[in-house]
């Protein structure tokens, strides 16, 4: 495109000796990482070959991994497949981290060498690791639809995607034809009376939160909820103007 050519032309009259790409959501073309003498630096918030692709830290968490890292590779014409420059020690999940604080905390680790894995790689001392293509895995480009929540899964895997899918999609549930956003909810399942077994049933308990039950007969404790375009509150202030939501069963 014509925007292209004005980059790659702006590019080439500063005749870098690297480029340094962090966050950047397309393949950047092959003429455009030869123009800097030593290529393209870039910053991928996984241990590759691990979580290709654009949501590597929703994947991580969506998965339950026990740790990830941060990456800093040469890109090539593929999808994070250059060689590896340097990588951080493995970084542990913790079971409230959301995707945001995790992203940060990443590229907080990455952000601190770039400059100085840029400078050795400019000046001969690192020596390139190719990846391990048989090792690879692939993440996804998330859509508005992955946030809507199924309640027939197990408990663990509804609080993973509220903590992978923040700020964006957000987790959401259809309730009364309208879409019911879900902020936020307690670390912990817990199990869910008989009587309120039903994947989906909103109940709670005389000084409880709000609990959803999930398909392995846990339930998940709501702590934010937000209906359309109206502001966040409290799942208790929410249930105290709109008490119908006690007794009914989400996703409908």
């Amino acid at each position: 495109s014509q925007l292209d050519a004005e980059a790659a032309e702006a590019i080439s009259e500063v005749r870098p000796d690297v480029a340094i790409v962090v966050a950047y959501g397309r393949l950047i073309p092959d003429d455009v990482l030869k123009i800097p003498s030593h290529g393209a630096v870039n910053l991928h918030p996984s241990l590759l070959p691990k979580h290709r692709g654009t949501s590597p830290v929703q994947t991580a968490i969506l998965n339950g991994d026990e740790f990830t890292g941060a990456s800093i590779i040469l890109l090539d014409s593929g999808m994070d497949s250059g060689p590896v420059l340097w990588q951080s020690a493995q970084v542990p999940i913790r079971r409230d981290q959301s995707a945001v604080e995790l992203s940060e905390h990443l590229f907080e680790i990455g952000g601190c060498n770039i400059p100085r894995v840029a400078s050795e790689w400019c000046e001969g001392g690192i020596e390139p690791m190719p990846q391990d293509e048989s090792e690879a895995t692939f993440t996804k480009l998330l859509k508005k639809q992955d946030g809507e929540i199924d309640w027939s899964v197990p408990a663990v895997q509804i609080l993973r995607a509220n903590r992978a899918y923040q700020p964006w999609p957000g987790t959401y549930t259809r309730w009364n034809s309208a879409n019911l956003l879900m902020r936020s909810f307690a670390v912990n399942p817990i199990p869910a009376p008989p009587e309120h077994a039903e994947p989906g049933t909103v109940w709670t308990m005389a000084g409880s939160d709000v609990q959803v039950t999930a398909g392995d007969g846990l339930a998940v404790a709501v702590e934010v909820l937000q209906l359309g375009g109206r502001g966040a509150m409290s799942a208790n202030e929410f249930v105290r103007g709109r008490p119908d939501l006690i007794g009914s069963r989400l996703g409908s």
